[in-house]
């Protein structure tokens, strides 16, 4: 039985469970940059000490505000990604497979899990996929 889109999809959101692979969902620069700032209004109400203060403040809260801002690559796979996307996603992993010679789902799943290269091919699809399409960054 050929693999399809589904099983395809539940493979990848497995596999990137599996490395723990996650995105950031807000630009880290934004949190630099309230950081930045927080640092500049307090240096020039308090000086060089302002500086230090208005720093510590602004990445604190800029941490705080970016906690939980980060969500893993399974979740981008089966709740972010449109039909399309996952379709294209599942077809460019489906080239990978198929060099592999892989037909079914059930032959799949202990490839995948005794061959490391075969689950590399499948990660850089991944990470290909969700960097240059999706324009997200991996942290992990």
């Amino acid at each position: 039985m050929p693999i399809n889109t589904e099983e395809m999809m539940s493979v990848l959101s497995t596999l990137a469970d599996q490395r723990n692979m996650r995105v950031a969902v807000t630009e880290s620069m934004k949190c630099g940059i309230a950081a930045g700032v927080s640092a500049t209004v307090f240096g020039i109400l308090l000086g060089p000490l302002g500086i230090a203060v208005g720093g510590t403040l602004g990445s604190l809260a800029a941490a705080w505000r970016a906690s939980g801002q980060f969500k893993s690559v399974a979740k981008v796979i089966t709740e972010d990604m449109t039909p399309y996307q996952q379709a294209e996603l599942a077809a460019s992993c489906m080239r990978v497979v198929q060099d592999l010679r892989v037909e079914d789902v059930a032959v799949l799943l202990p490839l995948l899990i005794n061959s490391s290269t075969a689950q590399q091919a499948i990660i850089n699809q991944i990470i290909a996929y969700v960097t240059n399409e999706m324009k997200l960054k991996i942290i992990d």
